[in-house]
């Protein structure tokens, strides 16, 4: 096939999928699946040798595999899952699941050849172990989505979360972020963050998930965020979390009895009910 036929033929997946995805969203599954396939297939000579490999150095416990794993692979990245593309296209039925094994398996890029895409013009470097592509879109909630790839167990909240939400007028410094009580304290040097400690349902509850420049960030809900706003009145002031409030219902992010809803898991209604009823009345 010449270069002409390959880009037909990758471009006529389109009709495969006209009525599962949207025609603007064509290129993000399209595109990412091509160079998967192109890295499975680069791959597929020495994939059964990095296996074998992974489990005789698994047995002696040592601490980083990577240039071991790399040499069997005979290239500067690996995939250590069981699965390739045909073992994912023959179980059918778990296929998203199979997937996402398959691209957790994939190494961390090289360092070296990071700092080489860099020097290059290809990535730009936006934090310790974080780079993007030079021509790729930064939002203004860039900072978020660097916590998220930084810290996936972290829920971003407070204010941070009352900005994503386009309510109020806060403008935090930092990040706030929640974490559960007892996790471990996570090392950012970028952005700079502001940690609140939560847990039971306190801290699982009202979480939504938003895609931000590709990264998957949590986020708590509008109607959490506001009885957290309270919750923790004294570090961001209660003047902020009366406008969180206000605001919030006022550009309908939610309705009463959600905001109750939380707030009596946060166990604050007691404390929120005079300025719920109050603004009940405006």
């Amino acid at each position: 096939m010449n270069y002409s036929e390959i880009v037909s033929f990758i471009w006529g997946v389109a009709d495969l999928i006209r009525d599962t995805f949207k025609r603007g969203k064509y290129q993000d599954v399209i595109l990412p699946l091509t160079v998967l396939r192109r890295l499975d297939c680069v791959l597929a000579p020495t994939k059964e040798h990095v296996l074998e490999t992974q489990a005789k150095l698994k047995d002696k416990k040592l601490e980083n595999l990577a240039p071991q794993l790399r040499k069997a692979a005979g290239f500067a990245f690996y995939n250590t899952s069981r699965y390739d593309f045909d073992k994912l296209l023959a179980d059918a039925p778990h296929l998203a699941a199979n997937l996402r094994n398959y691209i957790a398996g994939f190494s961390h890029i090289h360092p070296e050849y990071a700092r080489s895409l860099v020097t290059k013009g290809l990535l730009v470097r936006s934090g310790r172990g974080l780079y993007v592509l030079a021509d790729s879109e930064i939002t203004e909630f860039n900072n978020l989505a660097i916590i998220g790839k930084r810290v996936p167990k972290g829920v971003i909240c407070l204010t941070s979360a009352l900005r994503f939400h386009n309510i109020g007028t806060q403008l935090p410094r930092k990040v706030w972020l929640a974490l559960q009580k007892g996790s471990a304290q996570p090392r950012l040097s970028y952005p700079p963050v502001s940690i609140v400690r939560l847990s039971g349902q306190c801290f699982s509850e009202g979480i939504n998930t938003h895609e931000i420049e590709g990264v998957t960030v949590k986020i708590y809900n509008p109607a959490k965020t506001v009885a957290d706003c309270f919750k923790f009145r004294n570090r961001i002031g209660l003047e902020a979390a009366i406008e969180a409030a206000r605001e919030c219902l006022r550009e309908k992010k939610t309705i009463s009895d959600e905001v109750y809803h939380y707030a009596k898991i946060c166990r604050v209604w007691n404390i929120m009910k005079p300025y719920m009823e109050a603004l009940s009345y405006c």
